[in-house]
C-alpha cells in the first residue's frame, strides 16, 4: 500500500468524520464521535427527568461500542498496518447510511452513524509518528501539547513530525465541519445523502489510486 493511498484514506476518513458529526449536530442535535460530553449529558438529563434524551444517548453510547467490538473482531491488525479490506469500509459506511436514511425513520440514521464512529475509533493503525487516530480529536490535542513541549527543549524532527499530522488531522476534521456546516444550509436533512454519498467516493478514489499503483509496479518489474 502506498503512502499515497495511505494518506488520502486517513485525511479522508478524517474529514468525513468531522463532517459526521456536525451532520449529527444539525440534524439530530446530538454528536456521535466522542462520548466524554455525552456522558455528561446523560447525568445531566437523567437528573432534569429527560428520559427520551437518555434513552437516545444510551442507544448510541452501545452503538459506538458495538462498533467498536466490530473493529476489534475484524479490522484489527496487530502490525498496524493499513490493509486493502480498509479500504472498502467508507463504501460499506456511505451505502448503510443512504440506505437507513431512505428505508427507516430518521434517528436510525443517528445510531448507525454512532456505531461507524466506534468502528472507525477501534481501528488500529500505526505510523512512525504513532497510533492514528481517525475520530477522536482529543487525543491529538494532547499530542500537540505534548509535542510543543518536548520541543522547547529538543529540537527532534519526529516531534516536529508528529507536531504538523496532529496539526493537519484536527484541521481536516474541522474543514469536514465546516463543509456540512455550509452544504446542511443548502440541503437541509437530505445532507445525510450527500455524506453517504462522499464516503462511496473516497472508497472509489482509493482502490482506483491502488490499482493504478499496482499496474505502475508491474509495469517497472
Amino acid at each position: 500500500m502506498s503512502k499515497k493511498v495511505y494518506l488520502i484514506w486517513k485525511y479522508g476518513l478524517i474529514f468525513l468524520a468531522g463532517a459526521s458529526n456536525a451532520c449529527a449536530i444539525l440534524i439530530f442535535n446530538s454528536t456521535i464521535s466522542h462520548y466524554t460530553g455525552n456522558l455528561s449529558l446523560l447525568a445531566i438529563n437523567y437528573a432534569q427527568g429527560e428520559f427520551y434524551i437518555i434513552n437516545s444517548l444510551i442507544l448510541n453510547l452501545c452503538m459506538f461500542v458495538i462498533g467498536s467490538i466490530i473493529s476489534g473482531r475484524f479490522f484489527y491488525d496487530l502490525d498496524g498496518k493499513l490493509q486493502e479490506y480498509h479500504l472498502l469500509l467508507p463504501s460499506i459506511f456511505g451505502g448503510s447510511i443512504i440506505f437507513v436514511y431512505f428505508i427507516f425513520p430518521i434517528n436510525y440514521s443517528l445510531h448507525l452513524m454512532a456505531l461507524q464512529m466506534g468502528v472507525l475509533n477501534g481501528i488500529y493503525l500505526r505510523s512512525d509518528q504513532g497510533v492514528v487516530r481517525i475520530t477522536h480529536m482529543s487525543g491529538y490535542l494532547t499530542d500537540i501539547g505534548v509535542a510543543i513541549g518536548r520541543l522547547s527543549d529538543h529540537k527532534d524532527k519526529v516531534v516536529f513530525k508528529k507536531l504538523t499530522i496532529s496539526i493537519c488531522s484536527i484541521l481536516m476534521f474541522c474543514l469536514g465541519c465546516l463543509m456540512a456546516t455550509y452544504l446542511y444550509y443548502i440541503f437541509k436533512d437530505n445532507l445525510i445523502y450527500l455524506l453517504g454519498g462522499n464516503y462511496i467516493g473516497l472508497t472509489v478514489t482509493v482502490v482506483l489510486i491502488n490499482a493504478l499503483d499496482d499496474i505502475n509496479i508491474k509495469a517497472t518489474d
